[in-house]
């Protein structure tokens, strides 16, 4: 099979499955709702009021910074130019499923020959999580896509140096972490990985470095801007720290089994009245933090067992919800990915031809994403977003004669 026929047939493939899961799951004229979480709702009502008014609210009237901006806007400019046609938003989140599939593949053809490559295009574009993200206002949509733009301009930083090239990379990342701002924590990993590759082969580009920095800053400074003009006081990208923190460190989710590891809403945990008192989003959002930061210091013989759930629930399908064939078909579907990639990751840690800087940078990057659950909680979403460095995993350790494939000869030129 040549490499176009391939590529055509993922595309393809990833689409198909996308929409098939959209017309049986949960249909094309259907909107978001809260049973899947309240994210949906609120993204749908801030991309709808900045495509019709261009103000950032949920309600027409107030301002706010409770939700990252970067699905928002991209949901703003599909009702621009086509109207509030969820037809439409759903078909595109098809389209960027099947996107971050083919950027999954093309990642993967940066590591490792090119069947092992096409293994992991193959799983990126099967990952159950990844299609089911399809059927929902998820800002995953577009992260993921976003997060194999990025990590391949970083390859590309890599390999050549330049201040251009690191703009790029820059502009990438501060997008990234517009749509998911625990992606913030990538800019130091990579700024540190590029570092040491450029004194590793003698050829030290600050230049590049600091074009890396200062536009990926720049680009979520814009955002900071805004807020501060909104509000009067600095927040980086969004206000909703604070009850994600909280909601992650508490004795409910530290005691309650059906619950350890996951979040609560605050509205269920001691000091609402303190918070409720608060005059605006931002207070609200500090004294979220301030309870949350007490609760940890007054609570360290808890911390341990805390963790250990967390963790657990990062390395895990999901299984909260009250659909218990959707916990039976995860358990069943999700595992194989999971321990395949699992086990890649391990071997790629063990075995020095692993110990390259394209590796190093998919370690930090995942790395990166498990101190988000550690530090917050143990959402299976924080680790589903990055899919594309968990498929390159699964790839290093899958058999060399790829899909479609005859030989472990790779197409490109070494």
């Amino acid at each position: 099979m040549s490499r176009p026929v391939y590529i055509t047939l993922i595309l393809l493939l990833s689409l198909g499955l996308r929409m098939t899961a959209v017309q049986v799951l949960r249909g094309w004229r259907d909107g978001p709702s809260r049973r899947h979480g309240a994210d949906g709702v609120e993204y749908d009502a801030l991309g709808l009021r900045l495509a019709t008014s261009l103000h950032y609210s949920l309600d027409g009237s107030k301002s706010t910074s409770f939700r990252a901006p970067g699905f928002p806007l991209y949901l703003a400019v599909v009702y621009r130019a086509f109207g509030q046609d969820y037809r439409v938003a759903k078909l595109s989140f098809c389209v960027l499923g099947a996107l971050g599939a083919l950027l999954t593949y093309r990642l993967a053809g940066e590591l490792v020959e090119e069947p092992r490559a096409r293994w992991a295009g193959l799983l990126a574009a099967c990952y159950p999580p990844n299609i089911l993200f399809a059927t929902r206002f998820d800002s995953e949509n577009l992260f993921v896509p976003l997060l194999g733009l990025t990590l391949l301009a970083t390859f590309g930083l890599a390999r050549r140096p330049t201040a251009r090239r690191g703009a790029t990379a820059g502009l990438l990342l501060g997008w990234l972490a517009l749509t998911r701002p625990n992606s913030a924590l990538f800019l130091p990993v990579l700024v540190t990985l590029l570092g040491r590759e450029q004194l590793r082969v003698g050829r030290l580009h600050p230049p590049s470095l600091i074009a890396l920095t200062l536009v990926a800053c720049a680009t979520i400074g814009v955002w900071t801007g805004r807020n501060y003009s909104v509000h009067g006081r600095f927040v980086a990208i969004a206000t909703n720290g604070g009850s994600t923190f909280y909601g992650g460190n508490n004795s409910v989710v530290a005691r309650r089994s059906p619950l350890m590891g996951a979040w609560v809403s605050t509205t269920r945990l001691p000091g609402r009245r303190e918070i409720d008192a608060t005059p605006d989003e931002v207070s609200h959002d500090k004294m979220e933090w301030k309870l949350g930061l007490g609760w940890v210091r007054g609570h360290a013989r808890l911390m341990p067992q805390l963790l250990l759930a967390k963790i657990a629930r990062f390395l895990s399908p999901d299984i909260d919800s009250p659909n218990k064939a959707y916990v039976v078909f995860n358990a069943i579907a999700v595992v194989p990915f999971l321990l395949i990639a699992a086990v890649g990751q391990v071997i790629c840690i063990r075995r020095r031809r692993f110990w390259t800087t394209p590796w190093f940078i998919l370690q930090g990057v995942y790395f990166a994403t498990f101190s988000t659950a550690i530090i917050f909680w143990g959402s299976p979403r924080f680790r589903d977003s990055i899919a594309p460095v968990s498929m390159c995993f699964a790839a290093a350790v899958l058999p060399s004669r790829g899909p479609g494939r005859a030989n472990a000869e790779p197409d490109r030129a070494p």
